[in-house]
């Protein structure tokens, strides 16, 4: 028989993590062993900050800015209930015709974009908020840099 390595623990001493031997896989053996040892021996992934921290204020410029030529989009809450996502939208650069199965809310924040809903377009500028009803198709194109924030209520 040959040489294999050892069998670990499943929940191997915190102090010590299990050594796997990735060269040698005996291909007689269930391979889920290895890899369940290899994954307790990972490094932990640090922490992003995801969404806004708590009782701060932020400058919205900081979590999502204009990019030449592009949409850049960032989750900044989600709950069960719905999601709030700041979305930032280049000149000429928009979203085609789609379908979301609930209601959102649309504020902007800068610039100025055409949003249609059913067929029916509307321009939304700073200060402004449109309602887009679920289930209504409808499109987003920038007339000029543009900056929202959108609100997805799952109720």
């Amino acid at each position: 028989m040959p040489d294999m390595p050892p069998i670990l623990p499943r929940h191997p001493p915190v102090d010590q993590p299990p050594r796997v031997p990735l060269t040698r896989i005996n291909p007689h053996v269930d391979p889920r062993r290895y890899l369940d040892a290899m994954v307790e021996t990972l490094p932990p992934i640090p922490e992003r900050p995801k969404g806004l921290p708590d009782s701060q204020t932020v400058a919205i410029d900081t979590w999502v800015r204009v990019q030449p030529g592009a949409i850049v989009s960032r989750e900044i809450l989600r709950r069960p209930t719905g999601t709030v996502t700041l979305f930032a939208f280049d000149a000429g650069q928009g979203l085609s015709e789609h379908t979301a199965p609930f209601d959102a809310l649309v504020q902007g924040i800068s610039g100025e974009a055409q949003i249609t809903i059913a067929g029916q377009p509307h321009t939304v500028r700073p200060g402004e908020l449109l309602l887009m009803p679920a289930g209504q198709p409808h499109a987003v194109l920038a007339r000029q840099p543009f900056r929202m924030i959108l609100t997805m209520i799952r109720s």
